[in-house]
């Protein structure tokens, strides 16, 4: 990392004035010098994929729902029928753990906590739309008899790429993929052995506790019947132009001090804490086996992920992993009372006991953000986006043999929304049930283009367009007046679904600004009446020209967020839900990088991401790879072991770096 910072700044140094990027000059300031501790808050800024404040969203909700709504409305687990970890009892059976070893237990964790020896300690031991997909199918299932392994995170899209391509030769290791610019390692990718990929995990690892401060200064702060002193930072915030600004942040034991609508809290969060991420990568980037993969994820923190692998071994491998909060009562879904330790973390789940599968019969492993294991434990978490993706994933996987590359780039963009076939049969349901209703051809035309619908997300789907309404609509009318105005947290998809199957007459689907009692098919009836009248004003009243292409649009902005250097809205496949997944109206957001690695011999893979290597607008490396990327297509990507093995035809640019051999070797601490 220090080399890295070395070699940013060689070049920064070697920079006028004229030569400096564009941003630059539109911002009027020159670049600082790099350092190890910038890479370091990179890898902190991705943490943030981790940070929400639905605690305090749900302790809102407590004050406006009874204990018995909350229960029915947000539950704490749900089984679903494709988890990350299909057998995670069963290849990871948990002691039950008798009162005294509990207490051990418990007492070792408490004592490790304070342990500052936190590499030791470690070692030892909308929500509908986004997140990321990854998967990795054994050679049992290929058509080569290798496995290949596929993964492609969502993240919001812009341009230069938050991603770069890059393949990293040197005697210590050779590994492709992309790395994250100020990063010196490729995050996501291969080498000669093995391949890896990532997905948010989703586990709550961010507690909110409601201090007692003894003044409004925050001078102490009251924990466990003693006054604590609040612990205050001075930062200093140049400001261009104007003079330079203080600011005060204060911390409690738990972390930093926050406010909210006039109120105090202290946030603890497993990004605030000591992490080791950079070095998980790091051996990774090195890894040749199952088991150095293994090594490498325990030194990983925040933000969880699901790491899938892939080895020439033939081994396939799924591990949940990242610090994971253990509390001394309770899981941290609301605000906590800051003034004594009954909410405290005391520990993280030990590395061994993560939801982790090697070789599962089933012959494959995916994830896309669902829930990690079929168990109630709550320390895992409460709050995944419904499982359409993960649906749809394993449908195609299980049902699906001697598999090769092209269907599985067709299953990485595979747009059939799952949530459309679960939804749609209640639309045609709640017409075909009532034969009294008057005829209104524009909503006899919307049937017609919902019943010939093939469920899929595609720019010239009609379906689309109406399906995607029809959900904002319902959504709304099924939760609106039940909810608090302003409420940031409404139930997940699963729960509307599970009450659209299992009890259409339940009170979420009343009204209660209506004398009547409604049931779903009324809302329904009453959602799709809002989407004709909705799309009819802004597409026309000829219902054939709603497609998708027209009502669903992906933007590109530039980092800077300057309109002319960014793209300008384009027509894209995909949804809500969708494997391709693509949310909103116009939409920033989807897969920042699609990789496909064959674990062959040698080792073959494919990749593409929405942009291009160059950060230059006028250069024309700027957006060479974005029509392949909207194209649903693949670059194969090169890996050579050695420089010399590229035609000069593949060859644009070589830049020799050579050490200075009269500069001394650093010396190493042992």
């Amino acid at each position: 990392m220090k080399a890295y910072a070395n070699g940013v700044n060689d070049f920064i140094n070697q920079l006028s004035y004229r030569d400096f990027p564009y941003e630059f000059k539109l911002l009027n300031y020159a670049p600082e010098p790099w350092t190890v501790e910038k890479t370091v808050l990179v890898n902190v800024m991705m943490g943030y994929l981790s940070r929400t404040m639905d605690d305090l969203y749900f302790s809102r909700l407590q004050q406006f729902f009874s204990q018995h709504d909350l229960k029915e409305l947000f539950p704490i687990f749900y089984p679903i029928p494709y988890p990350v970890i299909p057998e995670y009892e069963k290849r990871l059976p948990l002691k039950k753990l008798t009162d005294a070893e509990q207490s051990t237990f418990l007492s070792s964790l408490r004592n490790r906590s304070k342990n500052e020896n936190l590499m030791e300690e470690y070692c030892l031991i909308d929500r509908e739309s986004f997140g990321s997909n990854n998967w990795v199918v054994a050679g049992s299932k290929t058509k080569t008899g290798k496995p290949i392994l596929a993964n492609d995170p969502h993240l919001g899209l812009q341009v230069p790429s938050v991603w770069y391509e890059a393949q990293l030769n040197c005697p210590d290791f050779d590994v492709y993929g992309v790395t994250l610019p100020g990063e010196p390692f490729v995050v996501i990718g291969f080498n000669r052995y093995i391949a890896w990929g990532m997905t948010n995990c989703g586990w709550d690892v961010t507690d909110l506790y409601r201090e007692t401060f003894d003044n409004e200064r925050h001078d102490h702060y009251l924990f466990e019947g003693n006054w604590r002193p609040v612990e205050k930072i001075s930062q200093v915030i140049r400001i261009k132009n104007e003079p330079d600004t203080t600011i005060i942040l204060e911390y409690t034991h738990r972390g930093p001090i926050i406010a909210r609508n006039g109120e105090y809290f202290s946030m603890q969060w497993t990004g605030n804490q000591i992490n080791f991420d950079g070095v998980t990568v790091y051996y990774l980037n090195k890894a040749r086996n199952y088991n150095e993969y293994r090594q490498a994820l325990q030194f990983y923190g925040c933000p969880a992920q699901n790491f899938v692998y892939a080895d020439l071994e033939g081994n396939i491998a799924m591990t949940c992993t990242g610090k994971n909060p253990i509390r001394k009562n309770g899981f941290g879904r609301s605000v906590a009372d800051g003034s004594n330790d009954q909410s405290e973390w005391i520990g993280f789940t030990p590395f061994q006991e993560l939801p982790t599968s090697l070789n599962p019969e089933q012959g494959y492993l995916a994830s896309a953000n669902q829930q990690p294991i079929n168990q109630p434990k709550p320390y895992f978490g409460w709050d995944w986006p419904t499982d359409y993706r993960a649906r749809r994933i394993n449908t195609l996987l299980k049902n699906h043999n001697q598999l090769d590359v092209k269907e599985i780039m067709r299953f990485q963009t595979d747009v059939y929304a799952v949530r459309a076939e679960v939804f749609v049969p209640f639309i045609i349901q709640a017409y075909e049930k009532q034969t009294d209703l008057l005829k209104d051809a524009a909503i006899d035309s919307m049937l017609y283009f919902l019943k010939n619908w093939n469920y899929e997300m595609r720019k010239d789907e009609v379906g689309a367009t109406i399906f995607d309404s029809f959900m904002h609509n319902f959504i709304s009318k099924t939760w609106k007046d039940h909810f608090p105005e302003g409420a940031f947290l409404l139930p997940n998809e699963f729960v509307l679904e599970r009450l659209a199957k299992n009890d259409p007459g339940s009170k979420w689907f009343d009204d209660i600004k209506t004398p009547e009692k409604e049931d779903r098919d009324e809302i329904i009836r009453r959602s799709l009446l809002d989407t004709k009248n909705q799309l009819t004003a802004e597409l026309g009243p000829m219902i054939s020209s709603w497609k998708w292409e027209r009502y669903h649009k992906t933007r590109i902005p530039h980092l800077s967020r300057l309109k002319p250097l960014g793209i300008e809205p384009f027509p894209n496949n995909g949804g809500v839900g969708t494997v391709n997944v693509g949310p909103g109206r116009t939409n920033s957001f989807g897969p920042s990088w699609r990789m496909i690695v064959s674990l062959e011999q040698p080792i073959r893979a494919w990749g593409v991401y929405p942009g291009g290597q160059s950060g230059n607008p006028a250069s024309k490396h700027y957006l060479d790879f974005l029509q392949t990327w909207k194209n649903e297509q693949y670059f194969e990507l090169l890996f050579p072991e050695k420089s010399s093995d590229l035609s000069t035809a593949m060859t644009e640019l070589k830049v020799s770096i050579i050490p200075n051999q009269n500069e001394p070797e650093p010396k190493r601490k042992e």
